[in-house]
């Protein structure tokens, strides 16, 4: 006897699912991708997943240079700090303008490593986009700075105000690092980085930025400097310059005086060959007041207890700029899913999106609109809405910051740039200018290999012999420097 058996098949149905892949370093990035971001973008494309692959921020761009270098479609977009440059640019994909809504976006911030400006055709590209800004920026105490009574004996002392906003120059700045620490006040002044591993190409910018917004001859009329070169280059190409990109800007007698400013400001501090002032402890050094007020970035806001934010207020670099700086995501070229990726970078700086990560991460918004939502809620504490005003402002007054071209080499420069620097700072080199020139020329020699030794989209630079170097900075160094004091 035979038993047949019958089944019935369920209709086919369309099971793939697309992943799209996001590889950048743990801590806020990862926060904002899983807790916002990939949610609503699940919820509003169906069949779709997004996987984060997070590294530590010391090496992530290895490891995700050692993917798109092997030309992997394995991630779909991709994380850099330091670029767009010559090492990571061949592989990414140019993003459509169009697309995002760039007259509501920061572009301070999105000029510093979200453009390349190609110096053969003065054309820029997009290629990145910020999901939050963050600037290098003054914390102040408002327990001394709106202290009537240290207002009063300040103002009788320097006969100018002490409210920091008000102020036009780093000698200002010197004045009330005189007054805090000899007044017994607080231990330190006012804080800015000093530290060797990474900070310096941060805050000597943040100074010489000053000398070099007032100083036509270095800008040539570009008080943030060109696209990826930023302070430390010259705002345009000067005739003779044989490179691709424009010479050092800093290894000249205006970049002495800036120079010597900062080692002032550093003599207030501790000894940095004994405890350095850095990006990791600054925020931890102002909550316990040693010092009064300190140059750090705004997101750092967020590692301070909710009682000690209320001790602080932001304010501008002594005439009225800040430090850029930023995170940036970008596409792969060899992404399968550039289409779903570019929405997804379209939802991370969505007006929703900022407004959510500033409430729930206090990350404040690159979407000028999600600022304006924020600011008319009434309802927020006094402190945040002031934090947040300020932060308008000088997340787009961010002209001062190192260069963003050297990517993978960011590095090696930061390496040798701040030796020189730190090297002057604690007298091992006591001349500023060999401290500037040395800076200059590893500066050129880094970016001279990088650019003939990649293929890019940009044009390479011409090959120049190594004993050429010391004859082309001096090009620099012999225009004529039109530097005026601001009162």
């Amino acid at each position: 006897m035979t038993t047949t058996t019958t089944t019935t098949t369920p209709p086919p149905t369309n099971t793939s699912v697309i992943t799209l892949t996001v590889v950048t370093y743990s801590g806020s990035p990862v926060k904002l991708l899983n807790t916002i971001v990939i949610p609503l973008f699940e919820q509003e494309h169906p069949g779709v997943k997004v996987q984060v692959l997070s590294y530590p921020f010391t090496s992530y761009l290895e490891k995700e240079m050692t993917v798109l270098e092997a030309g992997s479609s394995q991630y779909d977009i991709v994380t850099y700090t330091q670029g767009p440059g010559p090492n990571i640019l061949p592989y990414l994909s140019p993003l459509n303008e169009s697309a995002f809504n760039l007259s509501n976006l920061m572009m301070t911030v999105m000029n510093f490593g979200g453009v390349y400006y190609n110096p053969q055709t003065g054309q820029t590209t997009l290629y990145g986009i910020a999901p939050w800004a963050s600037v290098l920026v003054m914390w102040y105490n408002i327990n001394y700075f709106d202290n009537a009574t240290l207002q009063q004996e300040f103002y009788n002392e320097y006969h100018f105000s002490l409210n920091p906003w008000t102020w036009q120059n780093w000698t200002q700045v010197l004045d009330a690092d005189q007054f805090f620490t000899s007044h017994n006040i607080t231990k330190y002044g006012v804080l800015i980085y000093d530290d060797p591993a990474y900070d310096l190409n941060e805050a000597f910018p943040l100074v010489f930025e000053w000398y070099y917004m007032h100083n036509s001859t270095l800008n040539c009329g570009n008080p943030a400097g060109l696209p990826g070169y930023m302070t430390l280059f010259m705002g345009c190409y000067p005739k003779g310059w044989p490179y691709s990109f424009p010479p050092p800007s800093f290894n000249n007698s205006v970049g002495v005086q800036a120079l010597e400013m900062y080692k002032s400001l550093v003599s207030y501090e501790p000894n940095p060959s004994v405890l350095t002032v850095s990006f990791d402890n600054t925020p931890s050094l102002l909550a316990s007041e040693q010092a009064p007020a300190g140059f750090t970035y705004m997101s750092q806001m967020a590692w301070l207890t909710p009682q000690n934010r209320t001790m602080f207020r932001f304010a501008p670099a002594p005439g009225g700029y800040a430090g850029a700086g930023a995170t940036y995501f970008a596409i792969s070229k060899y992404s399968q899913h550039k289409d779903l990726a570019m929405q997804l970078l379209e939802l991370i700086v969505s007006t929703q999106v900022q407004v959510q990560s500033f409430y729930t991460f206090g990350l404040f918004p690159i979407n000028k609109q999600a600022y304006s939502i924020l600011l008319a809620n009434t309802s927020m504490p006094s402190y945040m809405l002031q934090l947040l005003n300020e932060s308008y402002y000088l997340v787009q007054h961010a002209f001062a910051g190192n260069p963003t071209i050297f990517t993978s080499l960011a590095g090696t420069w930061t390496s040798e740039f701040d030796s020189y620097i730190f090297d002057y700072l604690t007298g091992q080199i006591s001349n500023p200018m060999q401290a500037l020139q040395e800076a200059a020329q590893a500066t050129v020699s880094l970016l001279a290999a990088s650019t003939t030794s990649s293929s890019t989209t940009a044009s390479s630079a011409p090959a120049w012999p190594q004993q050429a170097l010391p004859e082309a900075l001096q090009l620099l160094e012999m225009a004529p420097l039109t530097f005026r004091t601001f009162p």
